[in-house]
């Protein structure tokens, strides 16, 4: 489905009305918004009425407020509603178009030395930020869900206020996959049960039906207590543990579930048997370019690459393309892995023993030393 599309069915789970109105750096928000089933559209004559509407439907319903307004003029005419809503303490999105990514001031590092560069550009966030709670511009398609999720709660928690995302248009019109994201973590502290579970039975699923699969692990491993339960884990599954630099220590050298240590900084036994993986669970690591080396796009290329971490910006950042986004707690997730009974039903043990034999052939040569 289109983006756009996917943000209106999740603001429809929010809401039941939207207040725009049209413009062609819009387009496709504005198509989306005005066809999706639950949200009634209410189109207005200037954008300051969407956003003072968006406000005053907030105030006397108790809803979420919602705006859809263009980019440039359309975007600055709205501040004046995002303001009452910020002093009043009022729960409200403004979903904003914006121009293609390629003409941004943002996205070409000019922002703060020309004044404008695609058509009817105007760096919004920047006159938004000190009025709204959270403001956003999506820069990449796998940001999408991450930032709506926390754009809305962050709406809602605490001292209520507005936010606001900027959506370029190429983005508005771009394919995503929504099965391919698990928002799991209501906040640091907090995870969603439901969710998690639905998490944990798809990476399952994946396990069940892969042939050569490896847990590559990082540092918050450890720091989120899940390393005892990782280990368990690993011996129920017959999954080996890749660590990188910083995890270095939590496996055993001599474990015969160790896989090694893979990276510009790792071994040749565990760079080959990380490319030989049919499946990545990276658990904990925000794979820096010393886990991926700067030709990341070739990083474990053959294999269905799962991420979870807690922090979704590690997880969207434009490097290494994953299959499989989970934003949770590492701790909680794996937990949720060994209570799942198909995490465990298929063995890998022809698996471990080739890695044993890379690792026999391929003695540690460590480029540090």
């Amino acid at each position: 489905m289109r983006v756009a599309d996917y943000i209106a069915q999740r603001l429809a789970k929010e809401s039941d009305t939207v207040f725009m109105l049209a413009g062609g750096g819009a387009m496709f928000l504005n198509d989306a918004l005005s066809w999706c089933d639950g949200l009634t559209p209410v189109f207005c004559h200037h954008e300051q009425t969407c956003s003072m509407a968006a406000e005053a439907f907030a105030r006397f319903t108790g809803k979420f407020g919602i705006a859809n307004v263009t980019t440039g003029p359309g975007g600055i005419n709205a501040l004046n509603g995002v303001y009452g809503a910020w002093t009043d303490s009022l729960p409200m999105l403004v979903i904003s178009g914006q121009v293609k990514r390629r003409t941004t001031l943002r996205a070409t590092g000019q922002l703060g030395k020309l004044r404008q560069l695609g058509d009817q550009e105007v760096d919004i966030l920047s006159l938004a930020e000190p009025i709204t709670k959270m403001a956003t511009f999506i820069s990449e398609i796998d940001e999408v869900p991450f930032v709506l999720e926390e754009s809305i709660r962050t709406a809602k928690d605490g001292r209520p206020g507005p936010v606001w995302i900027d959506v370029p248009i190429d983005i508005q019109a771009a394919e995503i996959d929504p099965n391919k994201y698990f928002i799991c973590s209501g906040s640091v502290t907090t995870t969603q049960p439901e969710a998690l579970s639905a998490a944990a039975a798809h990476v399952a699923k994946l396990i069940s039906n892969a042939k050569r699969p490896v847990f590559l692990i990082g540092s918050a491993v450890r720091s989120s207590g899940a390393l005892d339960d990782l280990i368990k884990l690993s011996a129920l599954s017959n999954i080996p543990i890749c660590t990188s630099w910083t995890a270095v220590d939590a496996v055993a050298v001599d474990d015969n579930h160790y896989g090694d240590r893979p990276g510009a900084v790792g071994t040749r036994a565990g760079n080959i048997i990380l490319q030989q993986s049919d499946l990545v669970i990276v658990l904990g690591s925000r794979l820096p370019i010393r886990q991926v080396s700067y030709n990341w796009e070739n990083f474990s290329k053959s294999a269905i690459k799962v991420g979870v971490d807690i922090d979704p910006a590690e997880l969207s950042k434009p490097m290494v393309s994953l299959d499989v986004l989970i934003n949770a707690d590492v701790s909680s997730f794996v937990k949720a892995m060994i209570q799942s009974s198909t995490a465990v039903a298929k063995k890998h043990s022809d698996w471990l023993v080739r890695i044993k034999k890379i690792r026999d052939e391929l003695p540690a040569i460590d480029p540090q030393i």
